[in-house]
């Protein structure tokens, strides 16, 4: 993980996730910055990693939780923080999983919401303050409404978001 200085975009820091089984480390991808200011870095081979003293002389990182991931074409793709909350597409699942990180040093899944089928392999993730999120196919084009309670983490599908006329949920 590259770590530049946003002023000058100088380069700063380089720090090496430390290797998992499966390997976890590889294809950083996502950083995200919690409420209390951790540094998050997911993989695209589903690792989850805390980066500590990001602007100091020794930034490091510490591996924090593993996604499931049967194969790299069910890859973990972009997550999103909510309040105490990671959420993170996961396509070994096809879905989503909530973590709650109010403790950085310990994540802890608190909910899994599974899709149908029809929507492969979630991708590209969004959520407003309300913690409504928006959920994108990779290849496929379709787009989910769903919803993270910001005081429990648990994950629902919005169900009246459709195509008019479609007996599914989303948007095709």
């Amino acid at each position: 993980v590259q770590i530049y200085d946003a002023q000058n975009l100088a380069l700063t820091a380089v720090v090496e996730l430390p290797a998992t089984e499966g390997g976890r480390e590889l294809w950083p991808a996502e950083p995200r910055v919690a409420t209390d200011g951790t540094v998050f870095v997911n993989t695209f081979m589903c690792g989850l990693y805390r980066i500590d003293d990001v602007g100091g002389a020794a930034p490091r990182a510490e591996h924090v939780y593993s996604f499931p991931i049967e194969r790299w074409e069910d890859a973990c793709a972009v997550p999103v923080i909510v309040g105490d909350y990671l959420v993170q597409t996961v396509g070994s699942i096809n879905g989503l999983i909530a973590l709650d990180i109010s403790d950085p040093h310990k994540a802890v899944e608190v909910a899994r919401l599974i899709f149908d089928h029809a929507y492969h392999m979630p991708h590209w993730l969004a959520a407003d303050e309300d913690g409504r999120l928006v959920v994108t196919g990779m290849a496929d084009s379709w787009v989910l409404m769903a919803k993270i309670d910001k005081a429990t983490g648990s994950l629902s599908l919005d169900e009246n978001f459709r195509d008019a006329g479609s007996d599914k949920p989303g948007v095709f």
